[in-house]
C-alpha cells in the first residue's frame, strides 16, 4: 500500500535532487557564456576547465537517480510509476483524489492518475537513446572507468534537455495530485555568479 504521506515524501525526495541539478545546471551555463572577455578569460583557466567536468559528473549521476530503470534506486520515477499503478491507496491519498474531482488538470482517481503516468512514460520513453547516453557517461566514465568504452555523443544542451524533462515529470504528478508545482531556488550559496563578479573585479 502507498500512503499519501509516502507520496509526499517521495516527491520532496526527487525535488531535493532537481534542487542540485538545478544548481549544476545553472553553474554550467555561466561557465558556457562569459558576459566579458575579462570573464572570458578568467573561465579559460584549468581551475574553471576542470569544475565544469565536476559539474557534468553531478548532472549525470543526480538525473540517472530519476530517470534510469534501476531496481536498487528507491527514487526514480518508473519505481514511483509502478507504486501508484499497482499498490492500493491509503485512505488519504484516495480522499486527495476525491477532493480533486471536477478541477482542470488534476487526478481524481487511480484510473485517472494512470492515465496520466502512462503519458509520462511516453513522454520518457520518446528520450529512451538520450537517458541511455546519460546511463553509459555515468557507467562507464565516471561509475567505472572503461578504457574500451567511446563517449556518448551527449552535450551539455542535452543534459539540461533531461533535466527539464525530469522537472516536468516531478510537476506532473505534483500539480495533478497536490495542486503545486516545485520551482529550484534561483540563487543561493553554491551559486557561480557571486564569484564570478568578485574575481572580475580583483583582476
Amino acid at each position: 500500500m502507498i500512503s499519501n504521506a509516502a507520496l509526499k515524501h517521495w516527491l520532496t525526495d526527487m525535488e531535493g535532487i532537481l534542487q542540485d541539478v538545478s544548481v549544476s545546471v545553472r553553474n554550467l551555463k555561466r561557465l558556457n557564456w562569459p558576459m566579458n572577455e575579462k570573464e572570458a578569460a578568467i573561465l579559460r583557466q584549468d581551475f574553471f576547465i576542470d569544475y565544469a567536468q565536476v559539474l557534468r559528473f553531478s548532472i549525470v549521476v543526480q538525473l540517472c537517480k530519476l530517470l534510469v530503470r534501476n531496481p536498487y534506486q528507491k527514487r526514480n520515477f518508473f519505481r514511483l510509476f509502478n507504486s501508484l499503478k499497482q499498490e492500493k491507496y491509503d485512505g488519504r491519498l484516495k480522499q486527495v483524489l476525491k477532493e480533486n474531482r471536477g478541477k482542470s488538470g488534476r487526478y481524481s482517481n487511480k484510473l485517472s492518475l494512470k492515465e496520466g503516468i502512462k503519458a509520462l512514460q511516453k513522454d520518457l520513453e520518446q528520450q529512451k537513446e538520450l537517458i541511455r547516453k546519460l546511463q553509459i557517461v555515468r557507467d562507464k566514465f565516471f561509475a567505472h572507468t572503461d578504457p574500451s568504452a567511446r563517449w556518448p555523443e551527449i552535450r551539455d544542451e542535452d543534459l539540461v534537455k533531461l533535466y527539464r524533462l525530469a522537472l516536468e515529470t516531478c510537476n506532473a504528478l505534483n500539480k495533478g495530485i497536490y495542486n503545486r508545482e516545485f520551482i529550484p531556488r534561483e540563487r543561493g550559496k553554491q551559486d557561480l555568479e557571486q564569484i564570478l563578479l568578485t574575481l572580475s573585479s580583483a583582476s
